[in-house]
C-alpha cells in the first residue's frame, strides 16, 4: 500500500537555504519505506502530491498537481497547474475492470465470504495485473526543458523528448518525440519548434548539462546563433558540467544532503543534513 508523506517547516526551510521551495500543502507518495526522492537546486513544488524519483535543476510544478509514476522529470522543465500525470490503469482483459477481483477491498461481510472462497483466484488475478503494470506501464520520463500546458493529461508509460511542448488540456497517450509540440486529445504532433538540422544540434549539446556559462553571448531569440554561440562556447573550453546539490526526500519526510557528479553519474551522499 501507498503512503503519502508531508515535509515539516524545518524539513522546508532547510530546502529553502538550498534553493528549492517545497509548499506546504506538497505531499510525496511512497510504496516503499527505504524508498526516496531526488530533487536538483534549484527548484519548485506546488502544492499537489508527488511519486516521482528524480527532478532535474530548474524545474518547477505549479500546483495543484497529481503526478504519480514518473521516474524521472529532467532539467528546465515548467508543469502549469492542474497535471494528471501517471493515473493508475485498469486491467480491461479480466472478467471486470472492477479492482475488486485485485486488491480493493470495502470490508463488508459478503466480500469476506468471496475472498474466502476465492482465495487462490485473487491471487492469479493480482499476479496477472502486477505483471501487466510492470511490462506495459513503465515510468514516465520527462526529458529537459519541457513545457506541459495546464490541466494536461499524461499516461503511463509515455516518454516526452527534450524540449518537447504539451498543450493545454492534451491527453498523452504515447510517446512525444524531442522538441515536438503536441496538442489535442489524443494529443498529436501540430509541429516541430525547430528544423531536424536544428534539432539534431540541439540534443547534441545538451545545454542543460552545463552550467549557465554555457548561455553567455548567446541570442536567446536567434536559435540559429544560439547554436552556433554555444558549440564555439563548448571549444573554448572552462564551460562546467552542472552538478548542483540535491535534496534527497525520504519515506520519513526527513531531508538529507547529497551531490550529483555528472561526468560518473554517482551520487555522493554527504552525512550532514541539507
Amino acid at each position: 500500500m501507498s503512503f503519502t508523506v508531508s515535509l515539516s517547516h524545518r524539513a522546508r526551510e532547510v530546502c529553502k537555504s538550498q534553493c528549492l521551495d517545497i509548499d506546504p500543502a506538497a505531499r510525496f507518495i511512497f510504496w516503499d519505506p527505504g524508498a526516496s526522492v531526488l530533487i536538483e537546486t534549484p527548484g519548485r513544488l506546488l502544492e499537489g502530491e508527488y511519486e516521482l524519483g528524480f527532478m532535474g535543476a530548474f524545474s518547477y510544478i505549479e500546483g495543484p498537481a497529481n503526478v504519480q509514476h514518473v521516474g524521472s522529470i529532467g532539467r528546465y522543465c515548467s508543469l502549469a497547474i492542474n497535471q494528471v500525470i501517471g493515473q493508475s490503469e485498469h486491467a480491461t482483459d479480466l472478467l471486470s475492470t472492477h479492482p475488486i477481483l485485485t486488491n480493493l477491498k470495502f470490508d463488508s461481510p459478503s466480500e469476506h465470504h468471496f475472498r474466502q472462497k476465492n482465495a487462490d483466484m485473487l491471487v492469479q488475478s493480482r499476479a496477472a495485473v502486477e505483471h501487466l503494470w510492470a511490462t506495459r506501464y513503465r515510468p514516465i520520463t520527462i526529458g529537459n526543458d519541457v513545457w506541459i500546458g495546464e490541466g494536461a493529461f499524461v499516461r503511463r508509460g509515455v516518454t516526452i523528448g527534450d524540449g518537447a511542448i504539451i498543450g493545454a488540456r492534451s491527453v498523452v497517450m504515447k510517446d512525444v518525440p524531442p522538441y515536438a509540440i503536441v496538442a489535442g486529445s489524443p494529443a498529436k504532433v501540430i509541429r516541430y519548434r525547430f528544423t531536424d538540422a536544428i534539432i539534431r544540434q540541439l540534443l547534441e549539446i545538451g545545454w542543460w548539462r552545463y552550467d549557465l556559462a554555457i548561455l553567455e553571448g548567446v541570442d536567446f531569440t536567434d536559435i540559429d546563433q544560439a547554436v552556433d554561440a554555444m558549440q564555439h562556447n563548448l571549444l573554448a573550453g572552462g564551460i562546467d558540467l552542472l552538478n548542483p546539490p540535491i535534496a534527497r526526500i525520504d519515506a520519513a519526510g526527513e531531508v538529507h544532503y547529497c551531490r550529483y557528479c555528472a561526468a560518473t553519474g554517482m551520487i555522493h551522499e554527504c552525512d550532514d543534513d541539507l
